[in-house]
């Protein structure tokens, strides 16, 4: 019995010495919880990152002009990558876009259910920009537009007043072939008693 005890203490202890590595976070990277404590203007720049932080702070001020809480950071080192350190950034922070910054300098994002639909275009415009400033504008520009080839939202209502109608119709005339279908059995009814 104590020999299973002492397996499966080692096997415990190898365990542990192999899986602390993996999950833990360097002792350089921030946590999300001092990013955003740390942010001024709703822009965090680590030390030791060029980033400049009145431009980004100028395109946090155009979003939240236009009603959009948003976050921008370039931390030393998002762990466990940047599209994950923004997510919790976002979710922390409880605004509806997050846009992080990767060691290399690719731009990465989180954005509410309200924005998701630009939020592919979103990525794919940052990706395109050749500074930091204008892959934040072009990220938060994209979460804004309409896709291309959209329907105009008047498209979009006459649709759905189209179908709306059509069902109005479909069931006045389900109702006026039950009642006539009532009067013929009334009718049918009237002469056999007769």
């Amino acid at each position: 019995m104590s020999s299973l005890r002492s397996r499966l203490g080692a096997l415990l202890v190898g365990a542990i010495t192999i899986l602390v590595p993996l999950v833990a976070v360097p002792a350089s990277a921030e946590p999300p919880v001092d990013v955003v404590t740390g942010a001024a203007d709703g822009v965090y720049i680590a030390p030791g990152r060029d980033y400049d932080a009145e431009e980004l702070q100028a395109v946090v001020a155009r979003a939240q002009s236009a009603g959009v809480t948003m976050l921008i950071a370039a931390p030393s080192d998002p762990q466990p990558d940047a599209a994950a350190f923004a997510l919790r950034l976002r979710q922390l922070a409880e605004v509806d876009v997050a846009l992080v910054f990767g060691l290399e300098g690719e731009a990465k994002g989180s954005v509410s259910d309200d924005y998701f639909d630009g939020f592919a275009r979103a990525e794919k415009a940052a990706a395109a920009a050749t500074t930091p400033a204008q892959a934040a504008d072009d990220f938060f520009g994209e979460l804004l537009e309409q896709p291309p080839g959209g329907l105009p939202d008047i498209v979009k209502d006459v649709a759905r007043w189209v179908m709306i109608l059509a069902v109005v119709v479909a069931l006045a005339s389900a109702a006026e072939m039950a009642l006539r279908s009532r009067r013929r059995t009334e009718a049918v009814d009237a002469d056999v008693n007769a």
